[in-house]
Order: C-alpha cells, then structure tokens, then sequence
C-alpha cells in the first residue's frame, strides 16, 4: 500500500496509522524541547536568585528558596519566584 491509496479493504487505516505514529513522535520529541528549555531556565534563575540574595542580604542572615525552583519540571515560564529572607538579630 503506498500513502494516500486504499488498502484491500478499500480503507486508509493504515495512512491514518503512519500519521497518528508520526504526530506522537512529534508531539513527544517538541514536549521532551520544553521540558529541556524549562529546566534550564530553573537552574539559571536558581543560580541568579542565589548570587542576588548572597548580595542583599547582610553577612550572617538566611536565604530561603523554596517552590518550582527546588524540583525539576516544575518550573515554567509562568512560575513565579519563591524566596525569603531571615535576619537573626545580633548576638548579646
């Protein structure tokens, strides 16, 4: 049977076999892209949100980052950014 000709049964099942295959290829290989772009994405804002609290906060706090940052696939481009900061007050 060649593409877009009937089979015996005077069906094109098969041609609609092929695309079905084709599109699950395509879609599987554009979700594996985004899921690849988002996660690195997660850990370049990871690593930015960790230089920026390092720098804002005063020597001898606490930086917290916590959300979609922290787990893999969770992050999106629509995610926001989880974090907080904890001053302790000086000893004595």
């Amino acid at each position: 049977m060649r593409c877009g000709q009937p089979d015996a049964q005077g069906t094109f099942a098969g041609d609609i076999r092929s695309l079905s295959d084709q599109f699950v290829h395509l879609l599987r290989e554009s979700t594996a892209a985004r899921h690849a772009a988002c996660e690195r994405e997660r850990l370049l804002v990871r690593e930015r949100l960790t230089t920026a609290l390092g720098q804002l906060l005063p020597r001898g706090s606490r930086g917290w980052i916590y959300g979609s940052l922290i787990e893999p696939v969770g992050f999106r481009e629509w995610s926001d950014v989880d974090a907080a900061g904890r001053r302790d007050p000086p000893a004595g």
